[in-house]
């Protein structure tokens, strides 16, 4: 091969410059008013001299040198940078590289945009809280560029995916709400719109009102005096205002009694408030005795109230004394010769103290005795509810005693209750009824009649409760297989049910009282009624008769042997929407037919027709027969079928209709039955 004798000789460590590794870039784009840096990294070895041409002619390496423009700085790396960008500095930039090998070059066309500008700026906003908060943000941009916006709060990023606080108005907007704004939303905004080439950002701040925040260090600084130690001063700082001045408080207590809950005791407006630099202070009254407190503050705007503050410390208050009498003091059940007082005892709260006891005294109510020691008495230690006491003699069944009860602790004696007229105890009674009289009353129940008996402490040894009637059947039990129904009271008679019909039964009577059950009359006997009639009239008829009645007529029934002969029949009326369901009968004798009076316009009734007898009401026709006179009645059109007008109209009733419903004096008639059948 033939070779050069003047070509330089090529070591691996020396080559000519070369850009096929890394050549500049086709394209280099700047923003207006910015800065760029267009890269010149050629490959060669010794290292190449680096000249920059601009639109073929050579830059000035030096910026100082005369007649290179300030902005334009050829780095020591090679590099140019270009700073205050100008439309005048578009065109074609080339990087020439240089050694003793060769002589290489690159170029690049650089592009000056538009910058970025902020358009619109967000303001500071003031929100409610659980109110919605808008920030705009709009920034103008050379359109062939993308444009991202961005928020932060308080310089940490926004993810609006992440938290549901947060949503962007549009995809093609940077404007944010903010839902359901709380105080932590409070702060410093910063929209942030980019671009390839820059960026601006501008800030707001975003405030938010509310009801104020809780209330801090409560506690009790110093009683009131020593004439009341019941009263306490209350004091605490106030939280967060929110925008808005604290107008009213509220105090809440629990106390060792209270359990879990909190009781609100105090409303204090904002005049009634002591105020000592930040501290607020109130006099907190009505404070029980021999209780420990713990309290709570709550502030109020005019956006309303804010959360309570933490609990305070525990605080004893002073024992003494009980304030409140036992209540209730009454009369209790005891053996013939004993007087038994209960009570109510007094609450853990009501007790003020500690070694809480009664005093029971009881006296009989003879005016000439009647001093302050003329009572007996018995200090009971503990919180008890109940004593018993024998009186002493002869006949000491339901004698009158007056009676109180006083409530004490370590700390005194507090109030006695009002004075209470009790009765020792009760003896068997010897009173016995007499004239007992039994009369059938219909086929299930009789009615029990007697002579009263004298309700005198001698017949009766106590007070009169009542009256029990024995029952048992005349064939098949014995007077140990009775039932008996209590009935209180002075009464004369009684109305036992709940028997068999057709039945023969012994009934006698006894009084009670207190102490127990006194003697039983004689037995009387007496048989129940046959049934009455099991059969309802049917094929009921509705016939408009005047403007505010109407006509009933039915087929009647007949009566089997086992029944009661038929009396007669009653019509019964109700109105459909009465919520009292008054309802009421109309007798119409043996008649299949009756005239229904005093019937309102517009309203839908109900009615039944029964057969009656000396056994009682029977079964009544079913279903019920709807009716009204004029109005109009909605109905389902799937299950109701309307009939042309006619002036009156004849009903079957049997257990497949679900009812009727007739328009009586108008211009047609309903009836509702399942279709299809």
């Amino acid at each position: 091969m033939h070779q050069c004798s003047h070509c330089p000789i090529l070591s691996e460590h020396s080559f000519p410059p070369s850009f096929k590794k890394r050549p500049l870039e086709s394209t280099t784009i700047g923003s207006l008013g910015g800065s760029v840096t267009i890269l010149c990294h050629p490959e060669a070895a010794p290292s190449p001299n680096i000249t920059w041409l601009y639109e073929g002619q050579v830059i000035p390496g030096d910026s100082g040198q005369e007649g290179t423009p300030a902005h334009l700085q050829s780095l020591t790396s090679g590099h140019l940078r270009i700073v205050n960008l100008s439309y005048t500095d578009q065109g074609l930039y080339t990087c020439k590289a240089v050694n003793i090998h060769g002589t290489v070059q690159s170029s690049t066309e650089l592009t000056v945009l538009g910058r970025t500008v902020m358009v619109e700026r967000p303001s500071t906003f003031t929100v409610v809280v659980n109110g919605t908060a808008l920030l705009s943000c709009r920034a103008s941009y050379s359109p062939g560029l993308e444009l991202v916006y961005t928020w932060s709060f308080n310089d940490q990023s926004i993810d609006p995916e992440q938290d549901n606080n947060f949503k962007m108005r549009s995809p093609f907007t940077g404007d944010l709400y903010i839902v359901m704004t709380q105080f932590r939303h409070a702060g410093v905004y910063t929209c942030t719109a980019s671009t390839q080439l820059d960026f601006v950002s501008t800030s707001a701040t975003l405030s938010v009102l509310g009801p104020p925040g809780e209330p801090f260090g409560v506690h009790v600084v110093k009683r009131q005096s020593s004439i009341d130690p019941y009263i306490i001063h209350l004091a605490w700082q106030d939280g967060a205002t929110h925008g808005r001045p604290v107008q009213a408080y509220s105090i809440f207590t629990k106390s060792n009694y209270s359990e879990s809950k909190w009781n609100m005791i105090m409303n204090i407006p904002l005049n009634s408030v002591t105020v000592e630099g930040t501290l607020r202070s109130v006099k907190v009254l009505h404070l029980s005795p021999g209780s420990s407190y713990r309290f709570k503050v709550l502030a109020i705007n005019i956006y309303g109230a804010g959360p309570t503050s933490a609990p305070s410390d525990e605080y004893p208050i002073p024992g003494a004394a009980p304030s409140k009498a036992p209540a209730n003091v009454r009369r209790g059940k005891g053996k013939v010769g004993s007087l038994h007082i209960v009570w109510e005892p007094l609450p853990p709260k009501d007790q003020h103290g500690w070694g809480i006891g009664y005093i029971v005294e009881w006296r009989l109510p003879r005016q000439d005795v009647r001093t302050e020691n003329s009572w007996e008495k018995e200090l009971l230690p503990g919180n008890v509810s109940e004593f018993v006491t024998t009186i002493p003699g002869r006949n000491q069944y339901y004698v009158q005693y007056e009676v109180r009860v006083t409530a004490y602790n370590m700390f005194g004696v507090g109030r006695s209750s009002p004075i209470q007229y009790i009765h020792s105890a009760d003896d068997i009674p010897v009173a016995v009824p007499n004239m007992v009289l039994v009369e059938a009353y219909n086929s299930t129940a009789l009615m029990v009649h007697w002579t009263a008996v004298h309700n005198t402490r001698d017949s009766m040894k106590g007070r009169l409760r009542g009256y029990k009637v024995n029952y048992w059947l005349r064939y098949g039990e014995d007077e140990n297989q009775a039932t008996q129904a209590s009935f209180s009271g002075q009464i004369e008679q009684a109305l036992v049910i709940g028997l068999l019909p057709d039945t023969w039964y012994y009934v006698s009577v006894q009084v009670y009282n207190d102490a127990g059950n006194g003697q039983k009359s004689e037995k009387y006997p007496q048989k129940t009624f046959r049934r009455a009639p099991r059969m309802y009239p049917t094929e009921v008829h509705v016939h408009s008769y005047s403007s505010d009645s109407v006509m009933v007529s039915f087929r009647g029934v007949s009566t089997q042997v086992e029944e009661e002969p038929l009396q007669g029949y009653k019509i019964r009326v109700w109105e459909t929407f009465d919520n009292s369901k008054q309802v009421y009968d109309i007798d119409v004798g043996r008649a299949v037919s009756g005239i229904v009076s005093g019937i309102k316009r517009h309203s839908v009734y109900k009615m039944r027709v029964l057969g009656y007898s000396r056994g009682g009401d029977g079964a009544m026709s079913s279903p019920p027969t709807l009716f009204t006179l004029g109005g109009y009645i909605f109905y389902d059109s799937s299950s109701t079928l309307v009939l042309p007008a006619i002036s009156s109209a004849t009903f079957t009733v049997s257990s497949s209709y679900i009812e009727i419903v007739v328009l009586i004096r108008f211009c047609f008639y309903v009836i509702t039955i399942p279709l299809g059948t």
